[in-house]
């Protein structure tokens, strides 16, 4: 991902085929080790330093849209943490005049505070101010917060561009997936193979079963049958007979499983 983004950036060649950039359209790129930043300065010094024109009002003001006030912005960029470094580039990068924002796994390292802060920015950002932003990034959660369009590529290849919305229906047919928490995987595999038209596989909070949705009354009934116990999301065993069908299943209807699906494959961790 890293390297379609330089790429893109112009830094660095392609093996081959070609990349080419729209008229007028001025690349900011957002590394995820901030190395461009000067970890000695102060905010106000590196934005100052950047862009010497600019007078302490005019500073302020776009660090004020960033988050950052009063004395704030005089704290030294080293002792910032991930989520405030990602912004004060981001800020650098719109002074820039930048409109493609090509950002490189920009919630590393960020705690969910900094990561929801970061969001906001790029949705601000993207619908307020028209700028284009890619981002890359694993993490299909929060893409799937953050992103209006997805696209996806398996060995180079890019093999689908849709909303999320649309990928993630677009492969919910009358089937249905559900995650089982059970006290004996093996057991509970032997159980479930009387079941047709159902896929099941090991997960590591138990075990993912898709099946059609007519087949569901037969699952609960298997295993209940076969005596297996289910934990519920509290943690707490009980019979599966007295939980409610909430507590016993997770719909797996998110852009990850659309991820799998799609791809066959496990999001990489």
């Amino acid at each position: 991902k890293t390297t379609i983004l330089k790429i893109i950036n112009g830094l660095l060649d392609a093996d081959s085929g070609i990349c080419r950039l729209g008229t007028n359209v001025q690349c900011g790129y957002y590394d995820q080790e901030h190395q461009v930043l000067d970890m000695n300065k102060t905010l106000f010094d590196e934005i100052q330093d950047t862009y010497p024109d600019m007078n302490n009002t005019k500073v302020r003001n776009v660090l004020a849209a960033f988050l950052f006030t009063n004395d704030d912005v005089f704290k030294k960029i080293g002792e910032l943490s991930g989520g405030e470094r990602g912004r004060v580039l981001l800020a650098k990068l719109m002074l820039s005049n930048a409109n493609f924002l090509l950002l490189d796994e920009p919630t590393n390292g960020l705690d969910p505070a900094g990561i929801k802060e970061l969001r906001d920015i790029l949705k601000t950002l993207a619908h307020e101010e028209n700028i284009c932003v890619l981002v890359s990034s694993h993490l299909m959660s929060e893409m799937e917060l953050m992103c209006d369009r997805v696209g996806i590529i398996v060995n180079g290849e890019l093999i689908s561009v849709q909303t999320v919305d649309e990928l993630i229906s677009s492969w919910q047919s009358d089937k249905k997936t559900y995650l089982l928490s059970v006290d004996n995987k093996e057991t509970a595999f032997e159980a479930l193979k009387g079941i047709t038209e159902i896929t099941v596989n090991e997960a590591d909070e138990g075990i993912k079963v898709e099946l059609p949705l007519e087949k569901e009354k037969e699952l609960v009934k298997r295993m209940v049958d076969e005596g297996h116990l289910v934990c519920n999301h509290t943690k707490n065993h009980k019979d599966l007979t007295t939980l409610t069908k909430d507590e016993i299943t997770r719909d797996l209807k998110d852009l990850e499983a659309a991820y799998h699906n799609l791809t066959g494959k496990e999001i990489s961790k």
